[in-house]
Formats: C-alpha cells, structure tokens, sequence
C-alpha cells in the first residue's frame, strides 16, 4: 500500500490508507499475542483430545458399574449404559 500511494498508482485518502495499516498492525499484534496465550496451532486438538478423554473414561466407568460388577447372566449392552 506504502509503495502504491508513493508511486501514485494507488488513489486512497491519507486517512483511509493511515486507518488501513493501523487496524492491520492491530490484528497483527492480536493474533500474535493470541497463538502465544494459547500455545499455537495444536492447542484445539489437545482441548479435544482431553475431551475424549474424559468422555471416555465416564463411559467406561458406566459399563464397568452397570455390567462387571454384577454377577450371573450376561448383561445387554443397553442395561451396561443405563443409569
């Protein structure tokens, strides 16, 4: 944008080119502060990750209450996940 509104190929108003750089600045330094808060590009995929995780074992913990811990006759898979 400089070299356009230098060489004259660019027509904008100061004010618009001015604002156009500032709020680009802006963004930059906002993206930038946010991939360092949140530790980069792997961070969703750790949150789901952990996510799945947890699901799991709350699954799990389900089938192992409702069905393992009940002697005799086999258990359907429906009254394993029931409350």
């Amino acid at each position: 944008m400089v070299a356009g509104l230098a060489t004259g190929r660019l027509d904008l108003p100061t004010s618009v080119a001015v604002s156009t750089v500032a709020w680009g600045i802006v963004w930059y330094l906002l993206g930038f502060f946010l991939y360092a808060l949140l530790g980069g590009v792997t961070t969703p995929l750790r949150m789901l990750t952990v996510a799945t995780i947890a699901l799991l074992v709350r699954l799990t913990g389900r089938i192992y209450a409702n069905a393992v811990m009940r002697i005799g006759a086999r258990v359907r898979v429906r009254d394993a996940l029931a409350r």
